[in-house]
């Protein structure tokens, strides 16, 4: 591959993920992109009902980005500090 076909293909990729960035429905590709994971894994997650989607038509899987992103930030686990402080302030209202 010459410089300017390696150039050509990184511009092509950075278009392609500010495009997706941008897009508030994304398809099955860009799910994998988002989460860093397969089609495979993404269909299974679907499968289960594990993720939440969209199937207007048939063979076609549509996200939400921020139901995915909501879903991405599900099962909070709190900081020590935020611990120890709910503990400190448990003990100061209830004695």
């Amino acid at each position: 591959m010459d410089n300017e076909t390696s150039i050509s293909a990184q511009l092509n990729e950075l278009k392609r993920l500010v495009l997706m960035g941008a897009k508030n429905v994304l398809n099955v590709e860009d799910l994998c992109l988002l989460l860093g994971t397969t089609r495979a894994n993404v269909y299974r997650m679907t499968s289960e009902r594990r993720i939440p989607f969209y199937k207007p038509l048939r063979g076609k899987i549509y996200f939400k980005r921020d139901e995915i992103e909501a879903w991405m930030l599900r099962n909070r686990s709190a900081s020590l500090d935020e611990i120890q402080s709910d503990a400190e302030m448990y003990c100061i209202t209830h004695n």
